[in-house]
Formats: C-alpha cells, structure tokens, sequence
C-alpha cells in the first residue's frame, strides 16, 4: 500500500513539475496560456476543474511551443479580446492544415 501511495505522489509530483518547467522554458507560452484558459472559461461560462485546467493547459503549452510565431502573433495582435485572439490560432491552424 505504501509503495502504491509513494509512485502516484511521484507520478503526480512529476506531473505538476513537468507542467511547471514547461512554463519556465517558454515564459510567453505560460503567459498565453493562462490568457487562453481564461477566454476558453469566460466563453463557455464554465470554471474548469483542475484535472481540465491541467489538460488544457498543457494541450496549449503543447500548441504553442510548436507553433510559437504564430501563437505570438496572434498573442500579440489581440491581447485582452478573447473573441478575436481564437479566431486568430482558428484562422491560422486552417490555413496551415491547407498546405
């Protein structure tokens, strides 16, 4: 019993600390993510849970390492306005997915 307590205090410990250093690494990415978990929440009137505000989180970390320019851009060109700032990476992912 107390070898299963210790390995899922380890695995969730790890978990929080991987989430974490993904924010450290790209301090812009931490920045707009946090905006966009906000607008996703304003949006559907809905507070997330913590296990969704986690796996959300981590899919925008996700996005935007890998899409970083585009992120920022978005990011950048419509700061504070929710609305526009989606449509934005919607517009971009659908003009990237025509390639």
């Amino acid at each position: 019993m107390n070898k299963t307590l210790l390995l899922t205090l380890i695995l969730l410990l790890s978990t929080l600390l991987g989430s974490n250093s993904l924010k450290a690494q790209n301090p812009a990415c931490g920045q707009i993510c946090d905006f966009y978990v906000n607008c996703v929440e304003s949006q559907t009137k809905k507070k997330f849970s913590a296990e969704e505000q986690t796996k959300v989180s981590a899919g925008c970390l996700n996005t935007c390492r890998k899409n970083f320019p585009a992120v920022t851009q978005c990011y950048e060109n419509h700061s504070n306005q929710c609305v526009p700032f989606h449509a934005c990476l919607v517009n971009t992912y659908k003009s990237k997915e025509k390639k």
